[in-house]
């Protein structure tokens, strides 16, 4: 009677019925409120017959140019942000100064012993762990084909110490570094340069080494166990290039079969995608037999580039904009102009950290996310914005619904007749009103004046 008892228990416990009902999401009613004011969200709504264990809010928003960070004193050649510590490395003539981003003072100097005689080259690896930089002393040639000299300096970002600078026999025109401490220099001279690895701890050279067309922009796969290359002089249209490599060097490679159309284009990498200058979107993938395939095409040419597969976007800058693309789609999602052309562009958090000029700029997305049941958040611009919210279960069942957001424009703009003005009877005078100012823009200029009785002009 015992062993039955238990075989009974054990079959009951096995048919306990499964949860296969998904919730039912509730984003609430659709809300009118005004510019810069908080708007709270409610979720409340949403039921579930276990329980909601997640609500994810997906907001639309304007792209706009944000806020100042800080703004860079002096001149510098390039700057990398650290992908982990609110950081940002700036090379300037003989030094790197590491810039707090949050106090927005310099806290170190690196000095740069040698003298370079072409612009060095700066990388911050992807877990934020080395900096290298490289120094060109040499000559430099399309037809020169040594011998070269250059010099690799490395630094330790754990211990935001130096570690030292390390001669090597190659123009090193571009620099990467890899998260587990190798430093990798492309060389720009003799039409076909060399692609060589160093330990940038001590910088002795792994032995596997190969070769790449002079110049050519690299970067490097979050993997961290291949780069990518584009050609950028010499070949148009330029070809893009796959390394793999491993503690000994450089394995294999693999050449792109498609071309591009912009010389000298760049090139960046995310975790599946590969995106050049010249606004061309590749597959990036471990299988050589699908890498570097066609996923796209955007509008190019770019001159920086940034991903954040979380929030689903690219951004990509030409000259003094930066547009918006879907992650997946490509589609398009809006523009942000900036005073001065951008000169590097990273994702941190929720946001987009750009140097725009010398200024460093958190500029606003035109997507956010925001989590639980009532998250808030802030338009800063008026229109008509789409919220969505899907919510899961324990047994990960989701359901989505969404709600508008209608952000109605309360701030009045500020005329500015410009300054008083004399001038001779019968003359013509010209009235400028460009100094004038709205949060969105201007529609209407009216003018009312008295020349023998009251006059508007408009425009």
């Amino acid at each position: 009677m015992l062993l039955l008892l238990v075989l009974a228990s054990l079959v009951g416990g096995a048919l306990a019925a499964a949860d296969v009902t998904p919730p039912i999401a509730n984003a609430g009613p659709d809300q009118v409120v005004n510019e810069d004011t908080l708007v709270t969200f409610n979720g409340s709504g949403s039921t579930d017959d276990v329980g909601i264990v997640n609500y994810t809010w997906l907001l639309s928003n304007s792209a706009g140019p944000g806020t100042r960070v800080l703004n860079l004193t002096g001149g510098y050649e390039s700057a990398v942000f650290d992908p982990v510590r609110p950081l940002l490395y700036v090379l300037g003539a003989g030094n790197v100064s590491v810039v707090n981003l949050t106090t927005e003072r310099v806290d170190r100097t690196f000095v740069i012993q040698h003298v370079p005689r072409y612009p060095m080259s700066i990388a911050v690896s992807p877990r934020g762990t080395y900096l290298a930089v490289g120094v060109p002393t040499g000559e430099r040639g399309y037809y020169y084909f040594g011998p070269y000299e250059s010099w690799v300096a490395t630094f330790d970002l754990i211990a935001q110490s130096k570690i030292g600078e390390f001669f090597i026999d190659e123009d090193v025109a571009r620099t990467l570094v890899t998260s587990d401490g190798y430093a990798i220099v492309a060389g720009g001279s003799g039409q076909s340069g060399g692609l060589r690895m160093l330990n940038a701890r001590n910088g002795s050279e792994l032995p596997n080494r190969t070769s790449i067309w002079q110049y050519s922009s690299i970067a490097l796969h979050p993997g961290e166990k291949r780069l990518y290359s584009v050609d950028d002089e010499g070949l148009s249209p330029p070809s893009v290039h796959r390394f793999d490599f491993d503690p000994s060097g450089f394995t294999g490679g693999y050449t792109w079969p498609y071309h591009g159309s912009y010389p000298g284009s760049p090139l960046w990498v995310s975790d599946r995608l590969i995106l050049t200058g010249g606004g061309y979107a590749l597959a990036s993938t471990d299988d050589p037999a699908q890498d570097m395939s066609s996923a796209g095409r955007l509008p190019g040419p770019f001159s920086h580039a940034a991903f954040d597969p979380g929030l689903g976007l690219i951004a990509a800058a030409s000259d003094n904009t930066v547009a918006y693309f879907d992650f997946t789609t490509f589609q398009f999602l809006g523009t942000t102009s900036l005073p001065t052309v951008v000169r590097a562009m990273m994702f941190r958090g929720s946001g987009l950290l750009a140097i725009v000029g010398t200024e460093v700029r958190a500029l606003q997305l035109p997507r956010a996310y925001r989590y639980g049941v009532s998250p808030s958040f802030v338009y800063e611009q008026p229109g008509v914005y789409a919220v969505s919210l899907t919510v899961w279960d324990a047994a990960n069942h989701s359901n989505s619904d969404t709600m508008t957001i209608t952000v109605r424009d309360v701030t009045a703009p500020v005329a500015n007749a410009g300054p008083d003005q004399t001038v001779t009877e019968g003359t013509e005078v010209t009235l400028d009103a460009s100094g004038s100012t709205d949060n969105v823009a201007i529609t209407t200029y009216t003018w009312t004046f008295v020349d023998g009785g009251p006059r508007s002009l408009s425009g």
